[in-house]
């Protein structure tokens, strides 16, 4: 389990803004991203073409769940959304936790509004991660999943 564990809906709810620190990223610059959680929400599996997909079996055991954020890169260069997301994890309340789908079906489906790979300093921008998830009721919370290569950290601001 990580540190830092905030429940997504009271986020919503609270309309409250987070930062995360990135001290290093792959070119060794540090990055913040300040980020709001927008919506979370369940995709109706039907409105998906799974036909195409390889790992379709396993979109068809659990839910897929989207959450949308507003994101304004706070470092004074241009960053990859891939920096931004590349650690965020959702956890349930029994500590499981879950890293985002990538697949082709989700990213070019009518759900997702990532248009741009970057993420302009100053520029608030809309974003969209997809988490497969157990077909269970539970609380989910976003959290930084642990790494031994950086010490990224998440504030509640």
């Amino acid at each position: 389990m990580n540190e830092v564990r905030l429940s997504i809906n009271k986020l919503i709810n609270q309309e409250d803004w987070l930062e995360m620190y990135i001290p290093k990223d792959t070119f060794g610059n540090k990055c913040i991203f300040r980020f709001q959680i927008k919506s979370i929400q369940e995709i109706d599996k039907s409105r998906l073409d799974l036909e195409k997909l390889h790992d379709k079996i396993f979109l068809e055991q659990g839910k897929i769940i989207l959450l949308t954020f507003d994101v304004i890169n706070l470092s004074q260069r241009t960053k990859q959304k891939g920096t931004f997301y590349h650690d965020i994890i959702i956890e349930d309340t029994e500590g499981y936790s879950f890293e985002r789908s990538i697949n082709e079906v989700l990213c070019n489906s009518e759900f997702s509004t990532d248009f741009s790979f970057n993420l302009i300093p100053k520029i608030k921008t809309k974003t969209t991660l997809f988490f497969l998830l157990p077909d269970e009721d539970s609380e989910y919370y976003i959290s930084i999943k642990n790494s031994k290569w950086t010490e990224t950290k998440l504030i509640l601001i």
